[in-house]
């Protein structure tokens, strides 16, 4: 029993190290070797609990959405659902700097061209995170059409990607208020129907 605590342990100390090189340094900079320092161990322990670098890419991939998705389902089981949607939207565009989650999966775009893994777990990703909008969506809005609100919930999934890329460039972040109005527009929208 202690010895399973201890590799869960160890690979939480390994993936926090990584994510904290990747938002610190860059990707292309994080060597195992470096992600070692970075953890305060060996890199053969490393090895011994995740594997190589693309293990180890892929297991921080596997966390950072698992957590991604838990954050979203505990936010909006918390919501009173007359101001779900409202709110939802506000943590979409919010203003600022880029967050470190922001940080990691613009990385993580960058990676999935070339990583056929990382590409199907990044579309495993928006695919659920789409569907969250939706069903918050359909609850939300009853009386509108699937369609519509599968497109509104596309839609979304869109503007915020966008937005948080813009955030990462630290682009017109005083645009981000037309963003989230034209954001409630559309939703207002699906009372249209």
């Amino acid at each position: 029993m202690g010895r399973k605590n201890l590799a869960e342990t160890r690979i939480n100390e390994i993936l926090d190290a990584f994510e904290d090189c990747i938002i610190k340094n860059g990707f292309d900079y994080c060597s195992l070797e470096k992600i070692a320092i970075h953890a305060n161990m060996k890199r053969s322990i490393i090895r011994h609990y995740i594997g190589n670098k693309d293990e180890l890419l892929k297991a921080m991939v596997k966390r950072f959405i698992n957590n991604y998705q838990q954050e979203i389902k505990l936010g909006i089981s918390l919501l009173k659902k007359e101001k779900l949607i409202t709110e939802l939207l506000k943590d979409i565009f919010k203003t600022g700097s880029s967050t470190n989650d922001e940080i990691i999966i613009a990385a993580l775009w960058a990676k999935q061209e070339h990583n056929g893994d990382i590409k199907k777990l990044l579309q495993k990703f928006y695919s659920d995170l789409e569907y969250v909008f939706a069903d918050t969506l359909k609850h939300s809005f009853p009386k509108a059409s699937k369609t519509k609100i599968d497109n509104t919930a596309y839609i979304l999934l869109c503007l915020m990607d966008s937005h948080s890329s813009m955030l990462a460039l630290n682009l017109k972040t005083a645009k981000t208020n037309t963003l989230y109005n034209l954001a409630t527009k559309l939703v207002a929208d699906l009372n249209n129907d």
